[in-house]
């Protein structure tokens, strides 16, 4: 009997230390999740402009547009279309990863810590 409540004393010893380090990780794991889908649309949108879009006048417009799908015309052959889109972005995850964009008045910039702009 005593050496169950031995076992059952020290699994809840374990218990009291994973916990709260399950939750961080959970954390780090929405947060990493967040940054990559921010890289991602940031690269989409410089990659259509690249192509020849003319850009977004706001943050929330390219995020819009590229979750819905932007199609650019080459401009030295009508006939080739390229189409830019993100659809595996849920509208919640959108929102999150706004948090790590901004626009420089045509196209979204990546940054990281929410601040500044970094290359």
């Amino acid at each position: 009997m005593v050496e169950l409540l031995v076992v059952i004393a020290v699994i809840a010893i374990v218990a009291t230390i994973a916990i709260p380090n399950m939750s961080n990780i959970v954390g780090s794991v929405n947060k990493t999740r967040d940054q990559r889908n921010a890289q991602s649309l940031a690269a989409l949108a410089s990659a259509a402009r690249s192509a020849g879009h003319p850009g977004w006048p706001t943050k929330a417009d390219a995020i819009s547009a590229l979750v819905a799908g932007v199609a650019v015309t080459n401009t030295v052959d009508s006939s080739l279309v390229i189409q830019f889109r993100m659809d595996t972005i849920s509208p919640a995850d959108q929102a999150k990863a706004s948090a790590y964009l901004s626009s420089d008045g045509s196209s979204l910039v990546y940054t990281p810590a929410g601040g500044q702009p970094t290359n």
